[in-house]
C-alpha cells in the first residue's frame, strides 16, 4: 500500500468499506509496514472511519495526516448555482486549503 518512490501518491479515502478498527492489530504488529512507511511517506485525507489510520500512522510513524472530508463525493460534487456561489462553499475553502497545503513546502 505504501510502498514505491518518494514522489506524490497521497491516498485520498473515500466513504465506506470495513471497519479499520479489525485492520490495526495486524497494522500495529507489522514493523516492516512502520519502516516503509517513514521511508516513504504518503499524504493521507479523510475522516470518520479511518481515524484510527490517522493515529496509527501519526503515534507508529510520526506521519502526519489531513483529517477532513473525503475525495468522493465531497470533494468531486458541487450544487452550486455559479462560480460566487462556489467561491463561498465549504467545498471551495476546503479544495483551496487542501491543495495549497499538499503542493506548497511553505509553512502554513
Amino acid at each position: 500500500m505504501m510502498q514505491g518512490p518518494r514522489n506524490l501518491q497521497p491516498r485520498l479515502c473515500t466513504t465506506g468499506g470495513p471497519p479499520l478498527t479489525g485492520l490495526l492489530p495486524g497494522l500495529l504488529a507489522d514493523m516492516e509496514l512502520h519502516r516503509v512507511i517513514r521511508a516513504n511517506p504518503k499524504i493521507v485525507v479523510g475522516y470518520s472511519g479511518i481515524t484510527g489510520l490517522h493515529w496509527f500512522l501519526h503515534a507508529v510513524t510520526g506521519l502526519r495526516t489531513f483529517y477532513g472530508r473525503g475525495a468522493i463525493p465531497e470533494l468531486c460534487e458541487s450544487r452550486a448555482a455559479d462560480e460566487e456561489e462556489y467561491a463561498a462553499s465549504s467545498l471551495a475553502f476546503c479544495v483551496k486549503h487542501l491543495f495549497r497545503a499538499i503542493t506548497n513546502c511553505a509553512r502554513l
